[in-house]
């Protein structure tokens, strides 16, 4: 049966579930601006719309609700197999009214939107501000569907498995390979190392893809070449020193073993995420929690509590304690070696963690918008 009403009839349901919601037209256009969103509307704001918009379809947008949405132009079973081996089997699927497949994923903070077509993929990517059409929203083709009830579908989208981001990367990698002669063979597969070594979670993984580029150079190199070369980069890798081609960092992902010991741990997870997207390996910076208390949508004394965690797990290293206001403490990334020295390296000793006790007045002013 036809939802004549799925903005009013849903949004909210969405809202409370976590996601970032706004009302879209039959035309897939967006009724509202999300230019200069920088956090979820208020769930006030959702109630306003569904009763400005009731018939309106619901977008979801995909940065605020870090999820990716893999927008996939066919049913054909070989096609929706291939992509699914590639980025990842997903229980949060949905059916287009036209002849289509909407696959969603949590992001790791790496994706971009883009159009895979040129790599032979019939699909897009839908990542950042972009947002992507969910049920019960309909056109004059027909309605979204979920796989499964409306109710499963949005509860399967709370917690979905992460994109396989190292499957772009190494889509990437190889389409940008020139085949190499001998002479240039050695620097060319470097570089390749260098390029895609973030997007992969073990050394295993960067032999595998190099292996592939090798067999595009004539002749190949040796197979222990492959090897060594591998060896290098991820060791380059682990120290937080390499760098992409042409002199950007190569940003690392954010794979479960890095960031389980973080879960359930406050605003840790986030915090961890927010650093890793914005300061290259080699930079110092700074962690106000009061300047990122809005940033996270957490209260200052919790962003606190997460940097404090941060530290003493070793994810990150004290260099300078600030003594003065302007004097800001400053930090670097901790190494594999200052993991390991906190036992952080294949077990989780976190619940031995208590972040420091605050008065419920002082939570209180601390805290703005009311989030514990």
């Amino acid at each position: 049966m036809t939802d004549l009403h799925p903005f009013a009839d849903s949004a909210l349901a969405y809202t409370e579930a976590g996601h970032t919601v706004l009302p879209v037209g039959a035309d897939k256009r967006p009724l509202v601006s999300t230019r200069n969103w920088k956090r979820p509307p208020a769930p006030q704001t959702v109630a306003e719309w569904a009763r400005q918009k009731p018939g309106a379809n619901i977008g979801i947008h995909a940065g605020l609700s870090r999820l990716v949405c893999l927008d996939v132009d066919s049913r054909d079973a070989d096609v929706l197999g291939d992509l699914v081996e590639r980025f990842g089997q997903t229980p949060a699927q949905v059916v287009t009214p036209g002849r289509g497949v909407h696959l969603w994923y949590r992001a790791t903070g790496n994706e971009r939107s883009r159009n895979l077509r040129r790599f032979g993929i019939p699909a897009d990517i839908k990542a950042g501000n972009s947002f992507a059409i969910a049920p019960p929203s309909r056109t004059d083709a027909g309605e979204y569907q979920g796989r499964a009830s409306r109710a499963d579908f949005i509860e399967a989208l709370r917690d979905p498995p992460t994109f396989n981001a190292a499957a772009m990367a190494a889509i990437e990698g190889r389409q940008s390979v020139v085949p190499a002669a001998e002479g240039e063979r050695n620097s060319r597969l470097f570089a390749a190392a260098r390029s895609i070594v973030a997007w992969c979670n073990t050394l295993d993984t960067l032999i595998n893809e190099l292996r592939q580029i090798n067999e595009t150079y004539t002749p190949p190199l040796p197979a222990d070449e492959v090897v060594r070369i591998a060896g290098s980069v991820w060791r380059y890798h682990c120290d937080g020193k390499v760098k992409a081609p042409g002199g950007g960092w190569s940003y690392a992902p954010f794979w479960f073993d890095e960031i389980a010991p973080l879960f359930g741990q406050g605003c840790a997870a986030e915090l961890w995420m927010y650093i890793k997207t914005r300061q290259a390996p080699d930079h110092v910076f700074a962690i106000s929690p009061k300047g990122l208390a809005p940033q996270l949508r957490r209260n200052a004394r919790t962003v606190a509590d997460a940097r404090n965690l941060l530290t003493s797990l070793g994810y990150v290293v004290l260099l300078h304690k600030g003594r003065r206001k302007g004097d800001a403490s400053r930090y670097r990334y901790g190494t594999l070696a200052d993991r390991r020295a906190h036992r952080v390296q294949n077990e989780y000793p976190i619940e031995h963690y208590t972040p420091a006790p605050s008065d419920e007045g002082q939570q209180q002013r601390r805290c703005a918008s009311g989030r514990k």
